[in-house]
């Protein structure tokens, strides 16, 4: 008996316009990002907000950046630690000066030690950036010497 439900809804589902299955429809990127933003900064839920700012972690759109920083802020450990780890991901030099004054002040100590470990990597992908220019534009550096 079984059998025969998989098979009949697995007929009913091949049967179906692909119009029908989507069931949300589709963001542009902006408003993709924007949803997240707005999420990680008003939703009553801190694992929600620790949830939308690891997915601004992982898009690495730079306009998350602020947002991102003012998460830094959050009252919730978990969110704070979160955007600690997307500024990091994002390389962003305007997260240096926010992310320093979570080494100094926050009370969280494993919020203070992804902070650290954030600005490490930023300076290790603005180490790198810098890389590539320099080689990318030898002969203007050669000039300016």
């Amino acid at each position: 008996m079984l059998v025969w439900v998989v098979i009949l809804f697995s007929s009913l589902v091949c049967a179906a316009p692909m119009e029908d299955l989507q069931l949300q429809p589709q963001l542009e990127p902006t408003e993709h990002v924007e949803y997240w933003m707005k999420t990680s900064r008003q939703h009553p839920h801190p694992l929600i907000r620790k949830n939308a700012v690891r997915v601004l972690g992982t898009l690495k759109e730079k306009i998350s950046v602020p947002t991102l920083i003012e998460a830094l802020h959050d009252e919730n450990h978990q969110v704070r630690l979160e955007a600690a780890k997307a500024l990091g991901r994002q390389g962003d030099e305007r997260a240096f000066g926010p992310l320093r004054e979570v080494i100094d002040r926050d009370a969280d100590h494993s919020v203070r030690r992804e902070a650290r470990r954030a600005v490490e990597l930023i300076n290790a992908y603005l180490e790198y950036q810098k890389k590539n220019e320099d080689e990318e534009n030898p002969k203007s550096n050669k000039d300016e010497s």
